[in-house]
């Protein structure tokens, strides 16, 4: 079994678009950041989308998308 990997869900605006970002990494990453330890660690960014704010369908795509994933976490 490899290392614990933690995760960040971001969700965006930007110009009109709607993204969702799950950012994904290990402790020596965070170590690397908060303390900056030599050893970076290992992240990644997947990035999900754009949905059109102007889009109603889009919107509510993104909406039931959104709603699903703060039902788990």
């Amino acid at each position: 079994m490899g290392p614990p990997q933690r995760r960040r869900i971001l969700f965006v605006e930007d110009e009109g678009e709607m993204y969702i970002y799950l950012h994904e990494h290990d402790d020596g990453w965070e170590q690397y950041i908060l303390k900056g330890t030599p050893y970076a660690g290992f992240a990644e960014m997947r990035t999900f989308g754009p949905w059109a704010i102007t889009d109603y369908d889009d919107v509510t795509d993104f909406a039931a998308i959104v709603l699903s994933i703060l039902r788990v976490i």
